[in-house]
């Protein structure tokens, strides 16, 4: 049975496009502007533990936490394991007692992972999981049987994307056609992510690149929240790049935002790279995401809480221009099979808190040589001497990004409190993402 927790919004305080206030989830308080770190491994796990043991007042904007189903099983598994354990120390406590308190204090967010039924970078780990419907691994079965055919020359590439684009559309469609398949599929997939620990349901909707599959997504969110009954069930969308090309499609969309019910409301826009310059209508479709956002929290129910996924550099004017929880690695790259400009033996690169942008290993090493050491007063950079060695050096960057992170909600935080949110533009300005200055709805 899943259970249901009540969610409460807490009194909020605007500036045009963004607002300051906090949410309730059962016995759970998370800010408006958190970042929620995506842990895709155990060592992303240990990293950000360690910096909330180490230094947790630094951490009041990072106070959440997002995994994804494919990797559920070596992260927040292992977490839960080790929370939920009976044993005793020699002095009859909880031998882990810090873990128990992060799972019952930091809400944890399970991403059902269904973009990978169609990208098929995670496709494998995907059909791996134990629990997955028999349905689901059927379609990606299908799926990489055509993938295999490519690779043996025995189709070309633009008729094993044609025939998979049927077999995928067909599934879909197909799987809401029959009685009670759908149900089915929906329900074993969020109780997964029940006993994961979830505070909040994802819905396993498809990603939209077509009016057809928007509709499915609408049926599914609809199904979820019959399954996963009261609050606690999100509307979930993921948009695919094509969609950020249809000012059409995007009204479609943003047409069903206006009319949903439900409290959360979680985005994700699949490889989004708005920072590239001639991505200037990207920029505006993504910004009238921003505009409807506002308009539905300030004119039509300020219950309602936001949270984009894989924000990737788009992290700051997300956070600044409305969404309420913004999510990437701690790479802060997101984009599938994007590993940044990592040079010497895998020394991956350090995100600059300033220019807002991953800097590359070889602009460390010369911050280095130049100044004795990178320009951040976070605990982990004021303390480093030297990169060393690369396993410290990637636990290192990693902690740095969760303290920048936090830091930078804060930021917008204090902001909102100024009634000056226009300095978020200005902060824009200055970095190496100026062409996101116009962004921000009602300031820019």
């Amino acid at each position: 049975m899943i259970a249901n927790k009540i969610i409460q919004i807490g009194k909020t305080k605007w500036d045009r496009c963004t607002r300051n206030g906090s949410v309730r989830i059962g016995n759970k308080n998370l800010l408006f502007h958190t970042f929620s770190p995506l842990l895709q491994s155990s060592q992303d796990l240990m990293t950000y533990l360690e910096a909330f043991k180490s230094y947790p007042d630094q951490l009041s904007n990072a106070k959440m936490m997002t995994f994804r189903i494919i990797e559920a099983d070596k992260t927040i598994s292992a977490l839960l394991e080790k929370a939920n354990s009976k044993q005793l120390n020699l002095h009859e406590q909880h031998s882990h007692q810090f873990e128990k308190d992060v799972v019952e204090s930091i809400p944890i967010l399970i991403d059902p992972c269904m973009d990978y039924t169609w990208y098929k970078q995670h496709r494998e780990e995907l059909s791996q999981i134990p629990a997955l419907p028999k349905e689901l691994r059927s379609l990606i079965s299908s799926l990489t049987r055509i993938d295999k055919q490519e690779q043996t020359k025995k189709l070309t590439k633009a008729e094993a994307f044609q025939q998979q684009k049927i077999i995928y559309e067909d599934f879909w469609l197909g799987l809401l056609a029959e009685p009670k398949k759908p149900a089915d599929v929906v329900t074993r997939m969020l109780e997964l992510q029940n006993a994961f620990g979830a505070d909040v349901g994802l819905p396993p909707v498809p990603p939209i690149y077509s009016p057809k599959l928007l509709d499915v997504a609408k049926q599914i969110n609809k199904i979820s929240k019959a399954v996963w009954t009261g609050e606690n069930c999100a509307t979930y969308l993921v948009l695919t790049p094509e969609i950020m090309h249809s000012e059409g499609q995007i009204k479609l969309i943003l047409d069903y935002l206006k009319n949903v019910d439900s409290k959360f409301i979680v985005i994700k826009v699949k490889n989004l790279e708005l920072d590239k310059v001639s991505y200037v209508y990207e920029r505006d479709m993504f910004k009238k995401i921003l505009e409807t956002i506002n308009g539905i929290k300030k004119y039509k129910n300020d219950d309602r809480v936001f949270v984009l996924l894989e924000a990737g550099l788009q992290f700051y004017p997300a956070m600044s221009g409305g969404f309420d929880v913004v999510s990437t690695s701690l790479r802060a790259l997101d984009k599938d099979g994007a590993f940044g400009r990592s040079a010497n033996e895998g020394h991956g690169g350090w995100y600059d808190p300033k220019y807002l942008v991953v800097r590359s290993f070889q602009d460390v090493k010369k911050m280095f040589e130049l100044n004795g050491g990178l320009p951040c007063q976070c605990p982990v950079c004021s303390n480093m001497k030297e990169v060393g060695k690369r396993n410290v050096w990637n636990q290192k960057r990693r902690e740095h990004y969760i303290y920048s992170a936090s830091y930078l909600s804060q930021e917008i935080s204090n902001f909102v409190d100024q009634q000056r949110i226009e300095l978020a533009i200005e902060k824009l300005s200055k970095s190496a993402l100026s062409n996101f200055k116009r962004l921000l709805p009602f300031v820019s």
